[in-house]
């Protein structure tokens, strides 16, 4: 509900500047269905009235103001308050918190003030609904409310700057993955004003999630120039440099938004997953730990660091970690699969066999899982058995490379040689890593040697 309170005035039943406000907002809103202006037929004169009423009334946003005439000019006072909890609802400029405007005498006999305040009006409520559903990740009613909302005005809005409405836009098309579209309404808010700050880190996000890491990197500069305390600017750009594996940069600028910000638990958990990139395991963990002690419902740190220590042979802290991991998140295939991973090194096959299939069951496309069941279903001698696994990992993603190396050796296994070659040569055509190729290599001269 929307409710707009008689504006406080002279010569009320001459100039109409309610009415033209209620009516405008119904034309505006008169396709969304769960959206009810009303007209409430007394004044209010403080914010703590206007807010007791909304509550009263449940009203999600409360209209309310005053004006008076002189010979020359109309001061006008309008409120805007909105009464939902928006966490990233913008601060509006002080003309909707009750600053004076002075308007011409002529703008209110010729009803120029009442349109442009009826639209001005239309313009807010339409943006503060799109934000209300931009909050309960509504992408696509979100960006309907937006889109009409920049239908009621024109490049000016002295109330709320479009480039605020363009960024919204842009980053509910950025969460449905409509990342061009993204872009064209992050380029519209730094054309509007290029001082936009967010804009140009939201924009960078999106580059490098394109990888488009040369813009992406362009753009937290800018970010950084413009705001140098801009902790998620530093980060981003940290985890741009990961991405292109220049690591001893990303570490600098993730160590510069932890120095901005010490109490965000993603940047420890992002240079905990380059220091584990970087094979530097105990600093990892370091960083694992005070993410979770930071946000102890991070079930994303909980399986990485689990995955370090199952490297470190710490299989009891690392099933521990996925453990937390699955009950924070019972619908997470990869800690399965994982956990299914440190049971086989223990030889718990039983339990191991139990979670690939819960990992399979949970995501049919998980191709890893259908390798790790058969790298079991090979030890224990059933290569045929293996062999089928392996395949629906390759059907699954054809370039994975550990997928042939292992159905190279069930075919060693099985006594066919010629195939298992061929795996292995396939290993060394799909992958450059070092060990998988030293492993695919080693297999071949050992072929190689009987034929």
């Amino acid at each position: 509900m929307v409710l707009v309170t008689q504006f406080e005035g002279q010569e009320l039943e001459n100039y109409f500047v309610t009415d033209t406000i209620v009516e405008n907002l119904e034309e505006a809103t008169e396709s969304y269905s769960r959206v009810k202006i009303k007209e409430w037929n007394q004044i209010v004169k403080n914010s703590d009235t206007a807010r007791k009423l909304g509550e009263e009334k449940k009203a999600s946003i409360v209209i309310w103001g005053k004006y008076g005439k002189t010979k020359e000019v109309v001061p006008i006072s309008v409120n805007f308050e909105v009464m939902e909890s928006i966490k990233s609802y913008p601060k509006l400029e002080a003309e909707a918190r009750g600053k004076f405007q002075r308007m011409a005498i002529d703008d209110l006999e010729n009803f120029n003030l009442q349109t442009h305040l009826s639209e001005e009006m239309a313009y807010l409520t339409l943006f503060t609904l799109g934000m209300i559903n931009y909050e309960a990740e509504e992408w696509d009613i979100a960006i309907s409310y937006f889109t009409d909302s920049m239908r009621q005005i024109d490049q000016y809005s002295s109330f709320l700057d479009r480039e605020v409405l363009y960024f919204y836009r842009g980053n509910s098309y950025a969460d449905k993955g409509e990342y061009n579209l993204a872009i064209a309404d992050y380029n519209q808010a730094i054309k509007f004003n290029p001082n936009y700050a967010s804009a140009y880190n939201s924009r960078g996000i999106i580059y490098s999630k394109q990888g488009k890491y040369e813009l992406a990197i362009a753009d937290y500069n800018q970010a950084i120039k413009l705001n140098p305390n801009y902790a998620s600017a530093y980060n981003n750009r940290g985890l741009t440099y990961a991405y292109k594996k220049e690591y001893n940069l990303a570490i600098v600028d993730i160590n510069q938004a932890i120095q901005v910000n010490s109490n965000n638990a993603n940047y420890y958990y992002n240079r905990g997953n380059i220091y584990s990139d970087k094979r530097k395991y105990n600093l990892a963990i370091t960083d694992y730990n005070q993410a979770i002690k930071l946000n102890p419902n991070d079930a994303e740190a909980y399986y990485n660091r689990g995955i370090i220590y199952s490297k470190q042979g710490k299989y009891k802290l690392a099933i521990a970690d996925y453990n937390q991991a699955i009950k924070l998140n019972p619908n997470y295939a990869g800690a399965y699969n994982n956990r299914g991973i440190t049971y086989a090194y223990k030889e718990e096959y039983d339990l191991a066999i139990t979670d690939y299939n819960k990992a399979i069951k949970l995501n049919p496309n998980l191709a890893q899982a259908y390798v790790n069941r058969g790298i079991i279903y090979s030890k224990q001698g059933e290569y045929e058995l293996a062999i089928t696994h392996y395949n629906k990992a390759i059907k699954l993603n054809p370039n994975l490379a550990q997928a042939y190396y292992n159905r190279g050796n069930a075919y060693k296994n099985k006594g066919d040689k010629d195939k298992a070659i061929n795996h292995f040569k396939k290993v060394l055509e799909l992958t450059n890593y070092p060990e998988l190729r030293k492993k695919a290599e080693y297999q071949l001269k050992e072929l190689e040697k009987y034929q």
